[in-house]
């Protein structure tokens, strides 16, 4: 074998490793939620699977798969499910993570840049020195990331209105962004029993994307979370 192949060969190596696609994971839950919720993104925002625990009092668990497409709404406590193709290919499928037109650009997975812009501010926690709080002022409302200085991933996120109550809240009990791309997580579920819905329109599409938010309305105590990061 000559120089120039095994050259070639090396710098084809080198490419496709630094090119491999990623993918995100999070999990994360609310005080009285019915447990951990799963999502997986990829591409930006043009590949998401989100996964919600069992809701045993209505026999539900929710699962989303949106690939660009095609958007999957499965139960997979009954193995049913409807799938709804649209009619323009759309290149995000963002999920806000707090109510309110202020706040829409603040997603799962993008809350470090959110919170990383020119009006921010940083402070360590009063009750842990090794959490650091990223706190920013949005129009009438501030958001708050606790944010573990260890593993520089984030514990919790707190959204406060303009009196400094304390409005919505997740915390995070996974958080990876560096995960090798799974494309078959992205793809038409096997083993449910699939209804076709009508096609939708783009309009349509941004309309039921807005839809699937969740969120938890609870008083929120970090004192237990606050002492697990030692």
């Amino acid at each position: 074998m000559s120089k120039i192949t095994v050259l070639f060969l090396f710098i084809l190596i080198s490419c496709s490793s630094v090119s491999a696609e990623k993918m995100t994971k999070i999990v994360y839950s609310g005080i009285y939620s019915d447990g951990p919720v799963t999502i997986y993104k990829a591409k930006g925002e043009s590949m998401v699977r989100r996964i919600e625990s069992v809701d045993s009092s209505s026999n539900e668990q929710q699962m989303i798969i949106y690939n660009g497409e095609e958007i999957f709404v499965v139960n997979l406590f009954n193995g049913t499910g409807e799938y709804t193709r649209i009619n323009e290919t759309a290149d995000k499928f963002n999920m806000p993570i707090f109510s309110g037109d202020s706040l829409k650009n603040l997603w799962f997975g993008n809350e470090f840049q959110f919170v990383t812009k020119d009006k921010s501010k940083i402070n360590t926690h009063p009750k842990n020195s090794k959490i650091t709080i990223r706190e920013m002022p949005v129009s009438k409302n501030v958001i708050k990331l606790l944010i573990n200085n260890q593993t520089n991933k984030p514990i919790a996120i707190e959204h406060y209105d303009n009196s400094g109550s304390l409005e919505e809240f997740y915390e995070y009990l996974e958080y990876d962004t560096d995960l090798e791309l799974v494309d078959s997580l992205f793809e038409r579920p096997t083993g449910i029993n699939f209804i076709r819905g009508y096609r939708r329109t783009a309009e349509e599409d941004f309309s039921l994307r807005s839809g699937m938010r969740s969120f938890f309305l609870t008083k929120h105590d970090t004192t237990l979370l606050i002492r697990m990061v030692k």
